[in-house]
This record gives structure tokens, sequence and C-alpha cells, in this order.
């Protein structure tokens, strides 16, 4: 039993539901004046009963979510046989993987090159190495980590639903919910760290929801997997700390110790000895220069509103299960995993960021949603002799359906879109890649390469490197002098230089390279210039949609 939680008066405590509790029937329970035998033996006169059965409802409603998972499984193996980069950050976790493999250092200066730019923890390349050493720098490895990971949450999701409310059907609706937006779930198997953070927090709210009882062991658990979440990705920070407020809630002091000192002993013994490997460049990569990011409050009115437009019934049916919990007191580690991870997407303003903020906060709205949902069902059960709740019922059956098959949330029918479908690397995209991969393979000496350098880390030519963003954020800050890069292209370092037509190299590199070198290639998807000493000079046509070549000469 669980102690009586700080915030909560007289209202009665909720107390975590074992196997055997079912999340839908003390809802019945709640709801009808009766107990829940005497519920049964009223249902047992229903005509209805017989025709439309509950349980059968259920199926149909999961039945209805089922192509989204299968979706997301065939987007995710289709992105595992693309050899290039999907997302500009994915190829530099593999070179960090690489340099450990190399024994090279993950970080130092951004003075010289390689400018890393690494402001993340070394976590993810240290679990994306052994399958870098064993079969190369190949994007696979690292996005089947992320993958591994990913479906590490689909499972606990489904668990602690089927837990929670006792119901299969309904867990596979909470799994679904999960990949069902394509732009969020198109960074799950991504070669990031964002994935594998999220998987480490959520099993260890995981190891809090199953801490009962007096041992310690899952105390131990939890901070362990935080503590590794840690050093995954900075912002674990959040959902580390609200589960220590979830054990001051309750009042357990002697976990809150355990838990505390266990997360405090730890990432002081590694943060010890990363700065000690480093040579007192992690501190200075992953902290003093990684204050410098810019927030734009239009980022938050562009993400959110997405969140909230495209996905409005994943929020309503949440905040129905939240009012129910807060009426009754009946918190559990979960709302605190939700809190964390809901300032952890409010990041989203930072220069930079994408979907990947909201992958720990929409994992637990995919747990809140299905409980929302159990609760309208339970409203309605007991009358369904009603034509009107009866009709109310196969409505809200009927627009559910229909939103779970549309991939956009605002047309009706089989619209796949705006689908993760969409987001499978096309032949053109192949095609594409290919060619800057050719570029980069046939050119001969230095190259300078703005992102993607996954294809540059196969061909060991990642030794100029350069992670724009990051630079860039120096340069503003008057943290980076751009006028040693600059001497070099003057001097003609490079024999070729790629980037991206928006590029996000501070304007004084671009403005040396417009004034050293001569564009010599356009590619599409992506728009990737290549820059080279001889005058050849290639545009599109905007009406006919050709190449017209100036001079000729050889690539």
């Amino acid at each position: 039993m669980r102690k009586k939680f700080i915030f909560s008066s007289t209202l009665p405590v909720y107390t975590e539901a074992s196997r055997h509790s079912i999340y839908c029937s003390n809802l019945k329970t709640t709801i009808s004046s009766g107990t829940k035998n005497q519920l049964i033996e009223r249902l047992k006169n229903f005509k209805l009963k017989k025709l439309i059965d509950l349980r059968v409802v259920e199926w149909i409603w999961a039945a209805a979510w089922m192509p989204w998972i299968i979706i997301f499984l065939a987007y995710s193996v289709s992105l595992l046989f693309y050899p290039y980069d999907w997302e500009p950050g994915e190829g530099s976790k593999i070179l960090y993987a690489q340099r450990i493999v190399q024994g090279e250092p993950l970080y130092g200066t951004n003075a010289e090159f390689p400018m890393l730019g690494n402001c993340y923890p070394p976590v993810y390349p240290l679990a994306v190495a052994p399958l870098v050493a064993l079969f190369g720098p190949h994007m696979w490895t690292g996005r089947l980590i992320s993958l591994l990971a990913i479906l590490s949450i689909m499972f606990g999701i489904y668990r602690v639903t089927r837990e929670l409310i006792g119901s299969r059907s309904w867990a596979i609706v909470a799994v679904a919910c999960f990949v069902f937006p394509a732009p969020l779930a198109s960074w799950y198997p991504l070669a990031r760290m964002d994935s594998l953070c999220s998987a480490l927090l959520f099993w260890a709210a995981f190891a809090v929801f199953r801490d009962r009882g007096d041992t310690l062991k899952w105390t131990i658990t939890a901070a362990v997997l935080s503590v590794l979440a840690l050093y995954t990705k900075q912002t674990a920070v959040f959902v580390t700390a609200f589960l220590a407020v979830y054990y001051a809630g309750y009042r357990q002091w002697r976990k809150l110790g355990v838990y505390s000192a266990t997360v405090f002993g730890a990432g002081i013994v590694l943060f010890t000895l990363f700065q000690l490997l480093s040579g007192n460049w992690f501190y200075v990569n992953l902290f003093a220069e990684n204050t410098e990011r810019v927030f734009f409050f239009q980022r938050y009115l562009m993400f959110f509103g997405w969140l909230f437009s495209l996905n409005s019934w994943v929020w309503i049916f949440s905040v129905t299960a939240l009012m129910w919990h807060f009426f009754f007191r009946r918190f559990t580690v979960w709302h605190f995993y939700a809190i964390g991870g809901l300032i952890n997407a409010l990041l989203i303003g930072a220069n930079g960021s994408g979907y990947n903020y909201f992958i720990t906060f929409w994992s637990a709205l995919s747990l809140l949603c299905p409980q929302g949902l159990a609760f309208m069902e339970s409203y309605y059960f007991p009358n369904w002799l009603e034509k009107k709740n009866l009709f109310k019922l196969l409505l809200s059956l009927m627009l559910l359906f229909v939103m779970s098959i549309n991939g956009s949330g605002g047309r009706i029918g089989l619209v796949y879109r705006d689908t993760l479908l969409s987001f499978i690397p096309s032949k053109s995209d192949r095609i594409a890649m290919r060619r800057i991969e050719e570029a980069i393979a046939q050119t001969e000496g230095d190259i300078f390469v703005d992102r993607l350098p996954g294809i540059t880390v196969r061909y060991d030519k990642s030794q100029y490197y350069m992670e724009p963003a990051f630079i860039q954020e120096l340069y503003h800050a008057g943290r980076w002098n751009p006028q040693p890069f600059e001497d070099m292209i003057a001097q003609k370092k490079f024999s070729t230089i790629f980037l991206l037509t928006e590029s996000l190299v501070p304007s004084p590199v671009r403005a040396a390279v417009e004034r050293n070198y001569s564009l010599t290639r356009r590619l599409k998807i992506p728009t990737f210039e290549v820059w080279r000493e001889r005058f050849l000079l290639v545009f599109e046509n905007p009406d006919k949609k050709k190449a017209r070549i100036l001079r000729k000469s050889n690539l």
C-alpha cells in the first residue's frame, strides 16, 4: 500500500493497480451506485449485451489502430537499408562512434579541425561503437540502436497500459498512439541519441512504478537508468528530478535518499572520469559552450500548434484522464514522468531543436489517452439500452476509426500522404545521395563538408568536419573566431567544398568560399552546392527546368 501523497487531504490515495485490478472496472464501480457484482447482475438483463459485447468494441478500436504500428515498422526497416544521412545530425553520431573505435577524442577545441561541436554525453556513441567496430561506420548501426530503444518503449507502453486498464486492446491503442504522429515518429529510428535517452527514462520511471514494498532493488535500478539517461542527453535531468519529487511526495524518504545518493554519486564519478579523459574539454563542450542557444517564440507556436491541431483528440482524452485522477488524488509516477517530459518539450524554442524534443512527453500522453478513452467507454457502458447513449458510443467509435486511418487529422478515408509512408526514402532520394557520394569518392585531396558527414566517414574524409549549427551559435556569441578558417580557404587548402544551399556556416566563412571558389555544381534533394577551384558554373533554369553549362570542365 502506498503512503498518502503529501498533496492529498481527505480523499483516498490511489494504490497502483495490480494485475488482478482492472482499471475499467474501477471506473464503472465509481460511476454507478452499486458495487461491481451488482453491476454485473444488471448487465445480465441487458438484451443488447449479446448483440454488442464490450470486448468486441474494444478489439474493433484496436484493429483500427494496428495499421499504424505496421506502417511504423515498415518505415523503420526501410530506413535501416538506406545507407545515407536521412537527417543532417545523423552522420556526426556515427563519426563519434568511429572516433571511439579509433581511440580518438570526442571532445576538444572548436578553434581547429575537426570542429566536432560535440555537445552531447558519450553513452550513445559508446553503444554504437561495438557495431561500428564489427561492421564499419554505416548508418544502420546507429539506427538499429535507436530502433531497439523505441521498440522497448512500445513494449513498455503496452505492458503499463495493460496493467493499469486490464485490457490488451487498449494497450494496442496506446502503442499505436505513440507511433501515430508521422512528423514525430519519423525521428524515432534515426541515428541520434534521443530515442535511447527516452527509452532509459521510460524504464527508469517503470522501475519506480514497480517500486513497492521495502526492497531497494527497483530504486537502485531506477537511479542507474536515470544516470545513463543523463549521460545520453542532458535534458534527461527534468524527468530524473521529478522521479525524486515522486518519492518525496509519498514521503518515502529512505528510497528518496537512496535514489538521490545513487544519481549524484554515480553522476559525479562519471563526470570526473570523462573530464579527465577529455583533458577538461568535457565540461567546456557540454555546458560552457552549450548555453549560447537562441530561443524563438515562433517555434513554440509552430511545434505545439502542430501537436495540438493535428492530434487534438489525444490531448482531449489525456486531459480527461488527468482530471479524473486529480479529482480522486490518484497520482502515479507517470504523472510526474509527463511533467518532466513537458518541461523537456518546452526547449523546442531553441534554435536547432526538432520534433525529437517531444518523444518523452508523447510517450506519457500515449499512456494517458487510453485511460481517458476507457473512462468514456465505462461512462456509456451501463446505459446501452438507451438509444441516445448507444448512438453516442457508436458515433465515438466511428470517429475514432476515421481518425485512426486518417494521416492528416483533417481528411476522411484512407489518406496516407501525411503518414510515415511518405517519409520512406524514395528512389529519387537514393539517386541524389548517390551523386553526392560519387562526387566525394572521386575527389582527390582534402574536402570540407557542411553537414551530411555520414558519407565522408565511410571514405575516411571527415578530418575537415564542422558542426555548422553549433559553430554558428558560438560565432554569434563571440566565442568562435572564423579568421583561421578563412585563411585556410584563401590558401586553397581544400580541393572541393560541399555546402548545403541554406548553409548554417557563419556568414564570414560563406563569404570566403564565394570569394575563393567557384560554384561548379548544384545538386537536388538535398540541395547541395559543390565549390571547386576551376571555374565551371551550373545553374537551374526555372523555365525549362534544365541545367545550362557555361564552361565545360572535368568534374
